[in-house]
């Protein structure tokens, strides 16, 4: 029988465990007994669904799915990988399949708002941005990867109003300052949080 695989990427403003992503090798939280560690998992979780279920509170944000196309294995077995299968070494074959997928995936990666921003925020171009000057390049930089054929996702609001969204739902979070003229500039505090929505993007934004 004759296997399908689906390369399937998801990208997403938020979830509950980024505090403990973030969390440094040697920082105090990677320093607690298992049973702490536990008991930060679980009051994480209960803000979380407190502030789900009290929206004014504040959310996760959005989550974007992308399904890439099909490819069948048995092709794969008699095209590229038909060498390899030749060497009858399990371990190469299936590492070159693991690589041509990785491939794939990261091809569909969505970009959503919130990774363009961060991305924005933490480029050398400037170091503070006008609201709409920030939304119009936030912009630029969707539809770039959009003509270099990569995934955007607008879960609600479309073009610059999702950027705006964006920059309200960043300094709620801290992740930006704004100044008495609009201005607006990455919190230094905030970094690795920035760098880490920056990341999931950085290979497609590279090419733009």
């Amino acid at each position: 029988e004759n296997i399908y695989l689906i390369p399937v990427a998801i990208n997403y403003d938020r979830i509950p465990e980024e505090s403990q992503l973030l969390a440094e090798p040697d920082s105090a939280y990677r320093r607690q007994a298992i049973l702490r560690k536990l008991y930060s998992v679980i009051v994480a979780t209960v803000v979380f669904a407190f502030r789900v279920v009290w929206p004014r509170k504040g959310q996760l944000g959005d989550a974007c799915a992308c399904f890439g196309r099909p490819f069948s294995l048995r092709e794969w077995q008699s095209g590229d990988g038909a060498e390899l299968f030749a060497h009858n070494d399990p371990r190469t074959w299936v590492s070159a399949l693991g690589d041509k997928i990785f491939r794939q995936v990261s091809r569909i990666v969505p970009v959503m708002p919130s990774h363009a921003l961060a991305a924005l925020l933490l480029s050398n171009k400037r170091s503070t941005w006008p609201r709409k000057a920030s939304c119009e390049e936030g912009m630029r930089l969707m539809n770039s990867v959009d003509n270099e054929g990569g995934v955007t996702c607008f879960p609600d609001t479309a073009g610059e109003h999702a950027f705006a969204k964006t920059i309200d739902e960043f300094s709620r979070r801290k992740l930006l300052t704004i100044d008495a003229n609009g201005q607006i500039a990455r919190n230094a505090d905030k970094l690795p949080t920035l760098r880490y929505l920056a990341n999931s993007v950085s290979h497609l934004l590279e090419e733009v």
